[in-house]
């Protein structure tokens, strides 16, 4: 599985900086780091990974979830929107993109 983790997020005290920044729609195709196999962690230990989304779909109450491809090549399904943040690369690219716009 991918190469971040809860620890490195925790020490670059992206957690609040994150609230600030403007909600950037995620797509299908993008970059995205997500929090492996949410339900199941114990104490609320995320770990964070890189992947790609696959799908988007609607839950029943109309939220958006994600099908998400790990870079390992492992994928989950439904992911809600919590769980899925795009990933800093990617992040960095569409502001640009943004910004020429």
């Amino acid at each position: 599985i991918g190469n971040s983790d809860d620890e490195a997020s925790a020490a670059d005290g992206d957690s609040s900086a994150d609230d600030d920044a403007p909600a950037i729609e995620l797509e299908e195709g993008m970059a995205v780091e997500a929090n492996y196999h949410a339900s199941e962690q114990y104490a609320g230990k995320a770990h964070w990974y890189d992947g790609t989304i696959t799908a988007i779909r609607s839950d029943p109450k109309g939220n958006s979830t994600y099908d998400v491809t790990y870079e390992d090549g492992d994928f989950e399904e439904g992911m809600a929107a919590e769980n899925v943040r795009l990933a800093p690369k990617a992040k960095e690219e569409k502001t640009k993109e943004e910004e020429k716009e």
